[in-house]
């Protein structure tokens, strides 16, 4: 009678290792507010791949510059909305205050534009 229990038990392990990778996708719940040190040991590596990431971004980052065509794209959209908007108002000289207060506000990038569109003029008639 003792042989045959210790049969069984060498038996069911064979047949527990089968039933572990059924239960294995299903995931433990753990404490709400901790943790698991995976994903701590990750946030500490984070900042570190941040720094990484931004000397990358530092690298393909291009200046920033004016061309002619651009700014001539800018001013055009502005005067089609700047005439819609006149279409609209019956109000003249509300208009007309609008008109002058977005020249006056757009007057530095049109001064670049105008020195931008003189040195390519100068530069294709060399």
């Amino acid at each position: 009678e003792e042989e045959e229990p210790e049969e069984e038990p060498e038996e069911e392990p064979e047949e527990e290792p089968e039933e572990e990778p059924e239960e294995e996708p299903e995931e433990e719940e753990e404490p709400q507010g901790e943790k698991p040190k995976e994903e701590e040991e990750e946030e500490e590596e984070q900042p570190e791949e941040q720094q990484e990431d931004e000397k990358e971004k530092d690298v393909q980052i291009q200046p920033k510059r004016f061309n002619v065509k651009a700014l001539a794209g800018v001013f055009l959209g502005i005067n089609q909305s700047l005439s819609k908007l006149q279409s609209m108002d019956p109000n003249v000289e509300h208009f007309g205050k609008v008109y002058q207060d977005m020249h006056k506000i757009l007057k530095c990038y049109h001064e670049i534009y105008v020195e931008k569109k003189k040195k390519n003029c100068a530069n294709q008639n060399k």
